[in-house]
């Protein structure tokens, strides 16, 4: 920077200090953290299983059994369905028959 403006960065920063000082606003900044990621993934786990034990497979499965969930659709793509339809489908197709029928 200083090769182009003959300026030290040093200069900018107290430049732009300046310009904010002279403004009628009053800045302040906020930010959210979540929590810790083993929580977090703790949490997203523990959903996943209770999503499971309440019937997610066994209705993907009916739902693309009855071809009302096509592959690419938003809802096939969505978290839960399109790892549900990976494994619903992952070559045994005695798994995929087992959520349907039962």
């Amino acid at each position: 920077m200083y090769k182009t403006s003959g300026k030290p960065i040093s200069a900018f920063k107290q430049d732009f200090n300046k310009t904010l000082d002279s403004l009628d606003y009053d800045f302040r900044a906020f930010s959210l953290t979540i929590s810790p990621r083993v929580k977090l993934y703790s949490e997203i786990d523990a959903r996943c299983e209770r999503m499971v034990e309440a019937g997610l497979l066994r209705e993907i499965g009916q739902l693309f059994s009855e071809g009302r969930l096509p592959e690419y659709s938003p809802a096939a793509l969505a978290v839960g369905y399109r790892q549900g339809l990976e494994f619903l489908c992952s070559g045994d197709v005695r798994i995929l028959l087992s959520f349907v029928l039962y």
